[in-house]
């Protein structure tokens, strides 16, 4: 059985438990809360040394990092076109995949931790300097990913792809953050068809309101 180590309503957790409920794979939860300090404990840092979330535990493999576990999943249901055997169009999901970790989560990562994640640590308010920086990466980023998506439907393809469950479930924070995503009408299109997935809706149901 497939055990995810998660912090629940993060966006890398929304990826790893979308895309393993659009496999449709079984799996397990273990919740971790990190206002509790749950993922610097001994055990879970036996598994992670780093003592981030998520990971990824099955009959004694072990596995961190969101895009490394997405890949790995994708790997059991190769049909599913979500990691594509064409060498071109797999180099061009993982590009993408790359791209979220390095380019477009500093900016809603930024943003989102100033004004939300902040507050449910109890950590004091946003660091005005901080949520600046954040909305200038947000909008170098959004603006190549909206000049992207005009005209498609999906990142890569005509169909969903670890791309775009890579990408999609930063976006979650966008109200609640107050992203600057108001310019970006491809984004806000792709984004709201993205979530109507069952996949989507199904790891939606499961962050505590």
């Amino acid at each position: 059985m497939i055990k995810l180590y998660v912090f629940l309503g993060s966006p890398r957790a929304f990826n790893v438990m979308a895309v393993a409920s659009h496999l449709g794979l079984e799996y397990q939860t273990q919740a971790l809360n990190p206002a509790k300090g749950e993922h610097m404990t001994p055990a879970y840092g036996a598994l992670n040394p780093n003592k981030r979330i998520p990971t990824l535990e099955e009959d004694g493999f072990v596995l961190w990092e969101a895009n490394a576990i997405t890949q790995y999943l994708a790997s059991k249901k190769p049909e599913s076109g979500l990691l594509p055997a064409d060498a071109k169009a797999r180099a061009d999901v993982t590009r993408w995949q790359f791209w979220s970790a390095s380019s477009w989560e500093q900016g809603c990562s930024m943003i989102a931790y100033e004004r939300v994640v902040k507050g449910l640590l109890g950590l004091g308010g946003p660091d005005a300097a901080k949520v600046k920086e954040g909305e200038e990466l947000f909008t170098k980023f959004a603006t190549v990913l909206n000049d992207h998506l005009k005209g498609h439907n999906c990142v890569v393809g005509n169909s969903p792809t670890l791309a775009d469950f890579a990408i999609g479930p930063w976006l979650n924070f966008a109200e609640r953050a107050a992203y600057p995503v108001a310019p970006y009408a491809e984004i806000k299109r792709w984004h709201s068809a993205f979530m109507e997935l069952p996949a989507c809706q199904k790891a939606l149901a499961a962050i505590p309101r």
